[in-house]
């Protein structure tokens, strides 16, 4: 009995700190089109609308996520061939969004764990979760209200995640909410931010475009952490795609309001990204890109941590294939310091892995069925140096009117014997 009254004490401030703030900026809408976003939550319409930027059918950035719809648009003014079924994909969903289709949600997912592997699409499962939404876009705003049931570590509890409301003045969008956050150009490494939505967020995002940073977008945000060394978090970052063939990125943090003993007082952290894409070669879309962020620990190294990544997408028939290959290293010096010295839990990012390869396919097929395989292998971040590889099997196809999502994780360490973990997701929207 206790328990359960602490459990919804904590439930009913965080959606009494959402209240408040979200009360506060309903007395500023005015008059303007609204402006809602791609969700961090879908690889494979992430997929396509990277393929069609790569491909230049679009332009804009694609790194940053949620990802305004009004940041990406069609320029290509040629018959669309090689990318049709991403195109027809890409408008559908933007359609989607405008005329509120399928704004309305219920979803339930069961797994014999929680999991958490920070991929795009794939930061965090719970052992199991029932949900619901509601979703509504006028000409001055957008809101979403989502009430979920689900257990998180061990404790059944009642959460808002993925609530947000939006407000949007042309160029200007200003968002309050608790939604996945995803920066960067990585699909299974990221050190610039990855939010599984339990951080309640202030964010506000300008974009524009002139000749000589091309399209180009500006995010402010302050974060009320949620069980983290730190009570705040401002983050700031821009993304600039400059030409067809090459994007570019700078995030800034800051923390604030220690709350525990942690190593690092007053951190910050700068991360900076680069993505260079090349002309079609044999129809296919490609890139290769790459993360840098600051030290946290050792004074003695200015780079800690950086990603390297290479990715392809090929249509086929109307079916498609996106394959991607990631590696992660740590800076030796940085790598010694926090063996010797730790490091708080703060960073939002994949930042504490070491020596990580990552492979990942992607397939879409013409009939809505998709399917992705992953495989990982890490070496642990400390004086033991054990090596955990995680393989993943996910299959999804329509079932009676919605989405079925099959996944099968094995994850194996050094000397130690693996586990399975199955789940599954049941969501339908009308």
């Amino acid at each position: 009995m206790l328990v359960d009254f602490v459990m919804s004490l904590k439930f009913f401030k965080k959606f009494l700190d959402f209240y408040k703030i979200a009360s506060v900026f309903l007395l500023y809408v005015n008059s303007s089109d609204a402006s809602p976003w791609l969700e961090a939550s879908d690889p494979f319409l992430r997929s396509s609308i990277v393929a069609l930027t790569d491909g230049g059918v679009l332009n804009g950035p694609s790194n940053i996520y949620p990802l305004r719809w009004s940041l990406i648009n069609e320029v290509s003014l040629k018959s669309v061939t090689v990318l049709n079924t991403e195109l027809a994909q890409f408008r559908y969903a933007m359609q989607s969004a405008r005329l509120s289709r399928g704004n309305r949600r219920a979803s339930f997912s069961a797994g014999s764990s929680n999991t958490e592997n920070k991929w795009f699409g794939n930061v965090e499962r719970d052992k199991w979760s029932l949900s619901a939404s509601y979703e509504h876009i006028s000409n001055s705003y957008a809101f979403r209200l989502n009430t979920a049931y689900d257990e998180n570590d061990g404790n059944p509890e009642l959460d808002w995640n993925g609530s947000y409301l939006a407000l949007n003045a042309g160029n200007v969008l200003l968002d309050v909410g608790m939604t996945v956050k995803w920066w960067g150009p990585g699909w299974h490494h990221n050190l610039s931010l990855v939010s599984q939505g339990d951080d309640l967020d202030v964010n506000i995002s300008v974009m524009g475009d002139n000749s000589w940073l091309g399209v180009w977008n500006v995010n402010a945000m302050v974060s009320k952490l949620y069980e983290q060394d730190y009570e705040y978090r401002t983050s700031f970052r821009m993304v600039s795609r400059f030409a067809s063939w090459l994007e570019v990125g700078l995030t800034q943090h800051l923390w604030h309001g220690e709350k525990s003993a942690s190593p690092v007082k007053g951190a910050t952290q700068t991360v900076g990204d680069l993505r260079i894409s090349f002309s079609d070669i044999l129809d296919t879309q490609q890139a290769i890109y790459g993360e840098v962020a600051s030290s946290q620990v050792s004074e003695a190294a200015l780079n800690g941590a950086y990603v390297l990544g290479w990715t392809a997408h090929k249509s086929l028939w109307h079916n498609s294939i996106r394959v991607v290959v990631e590696y992660q290293g740590m800076n030796e010096k940085e790598r010694q310091a926090i063996n010797t010295q730790g490091i708080g839990n703060y960073l939002a990012s994949s930042y504490e892995l070491v020596n990580s390869w990552s492979f990942g396919t992607y397939f879409q097929f013409y009939n809505d069925h998709k399917v992705s395989v992953i495989t990982s292998e890490t070496t642990a971040l400390d004086s033991f140096e054990k090596k955990r590889q995680v393989y993943q099997l996910s299959y999804g196809l329509p079932v009676l009117a919605g989405m079925l999502t099959l996944t099968t994780d094995y994850a194996s360490t050094h000397a130690e014997d693996g586990t399975w973990n199955v789940w599954s997701q049941y969501e339908f929207r009308f």
